[in-house]
């Protein structure tokens, strides 16, 4: 058992330490901004595609901006591809019937089944663009600046363009910690990653919203895939990245969207994008690039998906830190101080405050104290990437749950206590590892182990702050009749 322990702990601990290790040097390297589109691109004939599912509530606004849209209405088609059922579809209806009232060239596609879900809207959408060379894709709750497609479309002047990736913002960003998490995420990509990844000429990452695709990718590589259970947009984007295809990538802010303000909708949609990116990160792996002669491009293609295997890695390693101190095994207590020091001062926690000042210069403060107040919903991304990668062994038992915009919450399946009882598992395991890790803290204390005590105390409130927050949110949640619950996915 020692044996185990020990080589599960080194094992764990290298590979923390190396995801840890690429934010340190994405901070170090020097910044440069992305390259400008080469010139201008006469206004081709552009399909906007929205794929939908149950987002009534969001999807006006949507509509709403795109009206403002800079470009000829006679080269503008937008498609709503809507898969949503019964009286929602209704809604839909309504919605895209009073947009076309106003001279908006919006239509409504239905393929009368959910097959392959969004990717298998999006595979239809291929079908039924007409004469569009180029399709923008948003989701339902994206609203685009009025200069999108002029800031955008240049880039494809350039004919080894593939797709073109718009930065965007949070406006709720600074509703509550868990959004601020959120869109720390997402701006730590548009602060480091992308210029580091343009200046040595590497690909941008397709975010799956905000962006432009040149029609003819998709369909060359065979159209968007959903089997296996992936994520369509990570797998489009690196296998157009393979393909030869340069996706780029436009640094103004050109599109809005929300951050998910429910902590029970937000576990769902982490523990979603762990299973499907671990599929798409695995399946693009053997095809990324080696090269002796760049190796800090190398290095980036290589750690590419660091940052998600970062998160399930922290609880993992702090279990395995309880495990030796609970079986008071002899320490190995610079390793135990190294990994206190990389938790008080986390490489990857201060990239995400860095970004904060870089991208908001005058409000850096405020998101940076509301980043330092969502331990708890980072741990609750911890247990949910757990979850995800379980139900990754289990491919049979996959199955795509649109995140809900609008604070409303999903039901998986429909059904009220299959939504319940999803929610259970990922609170029970918030519990043991607050459990875990403060019986560990306590024998620590106990035994003058003082290198490990940090870490353990840190996260064993985290985790039991996350189990408490999630309980609730599940409590009030359970108050909803069966008909209100379903009306809420």
């Amino acid at each position: 058992m020692t044996l185990a322990i020990w080589v599960a702990t080194a094992t764990t601990g290298v590979l923390f330490l190396l995801c840890q290790l690429r934010f340190v040097v994405l901070m170090c390297v020097s910044r440069q901004r992305p390259a400008s589109p080469l010139g201008d691109l006469d206004s081709p004939f552009i399909a906007i595609q929205i794929a939908t599912y149950r987002e009534s509530l969001v999807l006006s606004a949507l509509l709403d901006a795109i009206a403002q849209l800079d470009w000829p209405r006679e080269k503008l088609m937008v498609q709503i591809l809507d898969d949503s059922p019964g009286e929602e579809a209704l809604r839909i209806d309504a919605i895209v019937a009073e947009h076309a009232a106003r001279n908006l060239p919006v239509s409504c596609h239905r393929r009368g089944s959910r097959e392959g879900f969004k990717a298998g809207a999006l595979n239809h959408g291929l079908q039924i663009a007409g004469r569009a060379d180029y399709i923008a894709y948003f989701d339902a709750d994206c609203r685009p600046d009025a200069h999108f497609l002029r800031r955008v479309m240049p880039y494809f002047v350039d004919t080894q363009v593939g797709a073109v990736q718009a930065r965007w913002r949070f406006p709720n960003a600074t509703s509550s910690p868990l959004t601020a998490l959120q869109a720390a995420a997402f701006e730590y990509l548009f602060a480091y990653d992308y210029p580091i990844r343009s200046r040595l000429g590497l690909q941008a990452y397709y975010l799956g919203s905000a962006a432009v695709w040149r029609r003819a990718v998709p369909i060359a590589l065979g159209g968007w895939h959903f089997r296996p259970f992936t994520a369509e947009d990570v797998d489009m984007g690196l296998r157009a990245s393979s393909a030869g295809w340069k996706i780029a990538y436009q640094a103004e802010i050109l599109a809005e969207d929300d951050a998910v303000e429910d902590i029970l909708a937000f576990r769902a949609q982490q523990r979603r994008w762990a299973q499907t990116v671990l599929r798409a990160g695995l399946t693009a792996m053997p095809s990324l690039p080696c090269s002796r002669q760049r190796p800090l491009a190398t290095l980036m293609d290589l750690t590419s998906f660091a940052p998600h295997a970062l998160v399930p890695l922290t609880p993992l390693l702090t279990s395995c830190l309880a495990l030796w101190v609970l079986w008071r095994i002899p320490a190995a207590t610079n390793f135990f101080w190294c990994f206190t020091a990389l938790m008080a001062i986390s490489p990857a926690t201060v990239a995400l405050g860095l970004a904060q000042k870089i991208l908001h210069p005058c409000e850096w403060r405020t998101r940076v104290d509301l980043l330092l107040r969502a331990g708890p919903y980072a741990a609750a991304t911890m247990s949910s990437f757990l979850f995800g990668f379980l139900d990754f062994l289990c491919p049979e038992k996959l199955e795509f749950v649109a995140t809900p915009k609008a604070g409303r919450t999903g039901v998986i399946g429909g059904q009220k206590m299959a939504w319940l009882r999803a929610h259970v598992g990922p609170i029970a395991l918030d519990g043991g590892f607050g459990v875990l890790f403060g019986a560990a803290a306590a024998m620590a204390t106990y035994d003058g182990a003082m290198s490990a005590l940090l870490p353990l105390i840190q996260m064993s409130i985290l985790f039991l702050a996350s189990g408490t927050l999630t309980a609730i949110a599940l409590l009030q949640r359970s108050q909803l009749d069966d008909s209100s619950a379903r009306e809420s996915e």
